[in-house]
């Protein structure tokens, strides 16, 4: 029941909508048919704005009576309407009708207080004869609202496929899709219509939106993924973007979702994780300095340095570990964690730019995580470059029984340190 009345409502809506008319106060095209016109439409708008309705209504009508403005006369049975007198607007439709008889505005609204006073055969057979006269779109939407509130959904359904013919109505098309959907359970053919139309149309949001509802109904990952990327290409933003990511991530589909974050750069955090797993080590520093300039979160600056370091062709080149040297300092300066500590120290040492400065940055990172191997292996190797080697070799045994001693730079510190214990004895 809530299902019919919803999509009974939503009709009535776009009838009423189409058939709401504006006054035009264009002083180009406006001209007053009597002296006190421009004071009663104040009255009227006056009346409209207080929602008093039955008020404003009178005064259209008199507006319309002095003025022969078919335009007063529309608004006065609008305000009829939305006072709920529909006694009022009955007896005032017929009789514009009987001066009238080709006026569709007027016969429409005649229509539309039958329905709301449930007369539907005579309702019906009004609005049949204005739809073999008028062909037009609203007069289609009203046949098809009789047969809705009837439950004679497959009739309904042609005057709705009429009515949708004329401009290809994206409203009409998603009550048609609805209908076939939740009413006659065809569920094949409201996703059919709506397919045809998002490809042969336009995939706007409120199609494919409801496509990719139905799609979401019938557990359809690829009907909904195929949906959403091609909404995502004509109308980019972060509700469908996100609906992407959450469907390749469910999928496992990594290639894929790598792909679609490169291309839309929508979650570039997320990227430049992805950058990183993947060691497009190159990729991930561009990427972390723009996002530091983005944003001015230090971290990214960090970051930025560090792949910046581990994508260099030559890892000795002077300017490069400068300018990493530098970044790193201005990042500990502001957030000094245990990572960025650690690595600033160890480059120093390693490159033998300031070994007891970066000492002093791996001991730091020590304090604030003091049994982590992978420091305490920089720190060793921080005594070999002052040639503490016994001193480095007790550290390296702490580091081995946690890490092994199969790993390849720590392999390369232990023997440089024996090397070094050797040339002393």
């Amino acid at each position: 029941m809530i299902k019919v009345l919803l999509v009974s409502l939503s009709v009535l809506f776009f009838i009423g909508c189409s058939m709401h008319q504006q006054i035009d106060f264009n002083r180009d095209s406006y001209k007053k048919a009597f002296e006190q016109e421009d004071t009663y439409i104040l009255y009227a708008l006056y009346a409209e704005e207080r929602k008093e309705y039955s008020a404003a209504a009178g005064f259209f009508e008199m507006l319309y009576r002095n003025s022969g403005k078919d335009e007063y006369k529309y608004r006065e049975l609008t305000n009829y309407s939305l006072a709920g007198d529909y006694k009022a607007l009955l007896k005032k439709s017929a009789l514009y009708e009987e001066e009238n008889p080709h006026d569709f505005k007027v016969r429409r609204y005649e229509v539309l207080g039958l329905i709301a006073t449930g007369n539907f055969a005579l309702a019906k057979e009004k609005a049949l004869a204005l739809v073999q006269e008028s062909e037009q779109t609203e007069d289609y939407l009203l046949v098809s609202q009789i047969y809705i509130k009837e439950k004679h959904y497959d009739t309904a359904i042609k005057y709705l496929e009429s009515a949708y013919a004329i401009n290809y109505d994206e409203a009409i098309l998603e009550q048609m899709a609805v209908i076939l959907y939740v009413n006659l359970d065809r569920k094949a053919d409201a996703i059919a219509q709506l397919e045809t139309h998002s490809r042969l149309r336009s995939c706007s949001k409120r199609i494919c939106m409801r496509l990719g509802s139905f799609y979401s109904q019938e557990n359809n990952l690829e009907g909904m993924l195929s949906t959403y990327l091609r909404l995502y290409d004509n109308e980019p933003n972060d509700e469908i973007g996100d609906a992407i990511i959450r469907i390749y991530t469910y999928q496992k589909d990594e290639t894929q979702l790598f792909r679609f974050l490169e291309k839309s750069r929508m979650r570039d955090p997320l990227l430049l994780q992805i950058y990183i797993e993947k060691k497009l080590y190159a990729k991930a520093a561009s990427l972390a300095k723009e996002l530091y300039k983005k944003k001015g979160e230090v971290s990214y600056l960090g970051q930025s340095a560090i792949f910046s370091y581990e994508s260099a062709a030559d890892r000795s080149d002077a300017s490069m570990l400068q300018e990493v040297i530098k970044n790193l300092k201005k990042v500990v300066a502001e957030q000094a964690t245990p990572l960025f500590l650690n690595y600033l120290g160890y480059l120093m040492v390693d490159h033998n730019v300031d070994v007891k400065e970066g000492i002093s940055y791996i001991n730091r990172a020590l304090e604030l995580e003091p049994e982590s191997a992978f420091y305490l292996d920089s720190l060793a190797w921080g005594y070999y470059r002052q040639n503490r080697c016994n001193e480095a070799l007790m550290i390296m045994k702490k580091v081995t029984q946690e890490l092994g001693d199969k790993d390849e730079e720590i392999k390369m510190h232990l023997d440089a340190i024996h090397k070094c214990l050797q040339k002393e004895i």
